[in-house]
């Protein structure tokens, strides 16, 4: 996998673009991957025409996508099917982006996946056929990121006080909400609704999952007790982490942990030979 920094002009738009080759894990097994929140859009193509499966979180059945995704910002995580020999390239928007790239705004798609040709049309499908008779993963990069740029409308940026909060919360050391509310000059009510609509959330939920993800990043850096990381982070004990790290991810700190998984984002569940039925069409979910 290749994953790195766009170019230059891309870069206040999208936080990064990768590439996959394709993905081996035994045989013909079906693996279960659990991908966790971030608080991120994404947008993936996937060249072979293999579309993205899901497990419905309310039947387990399996959900087929499409092979052009758009994912809006996830406040949870959503299991994924990880087949063999599945290539794929994307790019991962920045928060309260999403609007001014693919012109969508992240509040209508939030914890969803759509098919990516109903945001972008004939372009995103020209450019995953594209993408199939490229050879190497930056060829394909450097693809992606062409299109990308033409897609970019300055004209449908984000409010600067949501960008300027955006950047606040994301920061090392984010200011409170009340002081992020007071600094736009709007009412906390108009402030938190037209922060969800470009960001999917509320200020309150956006600083949980941010401070979520980087928890999960702390896991998998270092050796320092779940209790270090609990007071580091601010939250009020190694209880409060836990019971926020379950609410995120279904999965215990200690449990992450245990998995150890190459990215601390994607944890593969226990290895399995998943019942071969057929994948419902996205369309007829009920």
């Amino acid at each position: 996998m290749i994953a790195r920094a766009p170019i230059a002009p891309l870069r206040p738009f999208v936080d990064r673009v990768w590439a996959t080759g394709s993905l081996t894990h035994g045989g013909q097994e079906r693996q279960r991957e659990r991908v966790l929140p971030t608080g991120r859009a994404h947008l993936v193509f996937r060249p072979d025409a293999t579309p993205l499966r899901l497990f419905d979180p309310h039947t387990d059945e399996i959900v087929a996508i499409s092979h052009c995704v758009l994912a809006g910002p996830r406040t949870v995580r959503y299991d994924r099917a990880i087949l063999p020999n599945t290539p794929s390239v994307g790019a991962v928007l920045r928060p309260a982006m999403a609007f001014a790239l693919v012109g969508v705004t992240s509040g209508s798609m939030v914890d969803t996946h759509i098919d990516a040709r109903l945001a972008l049309g004939l372009p995103a499908s020209e450019l995953c056929d594209r993408l199939g008779e490229t050879h190497g993963a930056e060829a394909q990069l450097a693809l992606l990121e062409a299109f990308l740029l033409t897609r970019i409308d300055e004209r449908a940026l984000a409010p600067r006080a949501v960008r300027s909060a955006v950047a606040t919360l994301d920061g090392a050391r984010p200011s409170s909400i009340a002081a992020i509310v007071e600094a736009s000059g709007a009412s906390h009510r108009h402030f938190s609704r037209l922060f969800c609509v470009h960001t999917g959330m509320t200020p309150k939920r956006y600083a949980r999952v941010r401070r979520f993800d980087a928890t999960v990043a702390a896991l998998s850096q270092g050796d320092r007790s779940l209790a270090q990381i609990a007071a580091d982070l601010g939250y009020a004990d190694q209880a409060h982490m836990t019971r926020e790290f379950v609410a995120h991810a279904a999965l215990t700190p200690s449990e992450h942990r245990a998995a150890s998984p190459k990215d601390a984002r994607h944890v593969a569940l226990e290895v399995k030979i998943l019942q071969d039925r057929p994948a419902i069409p996205h369309d007829d979910r009920r």
